[in-house]
Parts: structure tokens; sequence; C-alpha cells
């Protein structure tokens, strides 16, 4: 067994890479999101869309409240 004491005195960027290998195996384990595969790849070209900032426009929760206060 892994003593957790050891992972949190690691380095953060090490401690980052852990969690997203821990985060990434459950993602795999587990697709009970009730989504169909059609819905599940248009979201994931959505996010790779807006990882790659092509065409993607964000709003600060201020200027979102700002426009509906209008």
């Amino acid at each position: 067994m892994i003593d957790v004491n050891e992972i949190l005195n690691l380095p953060a960027e090490e401690r980052q890479k852990i969690a997203d290998l821990i985060l990434e195996s459950l993602e795999l384990e587990q697709d009970d999101s009730g989504i169909t595969e059609e819905q599940r790849i248009e979201l994931e070209a959505r996010l790779e869309e807006y990882e790659s900032g092509r065409n993607t426009k964000t709003y600060s929760w201020e200027e979102i409240k700002m426009k509906l206060h209008k």
C-alpha cells in the first residue's frame, strides 16, 4: 500500500501528475454519464476547440452578470 503522506510530500507538479492519472483511470472505468456516443463526440470536439483557442470567446462571470442586468 502506498503511504499517502509520501505522496503529499511530493512537489506540486508530481502530485498533479498523480491526480491526473487517477482521474483518467476513473474516467476510463466509468461511463455512466447518460449521454449518447454522438453527444460524447460533440462534447469532446467542443472541448478540443476551446482548449485550442480557435474561435473561442470566453466571458467572465462579471461580464455575464452585466449583460443579464442590462
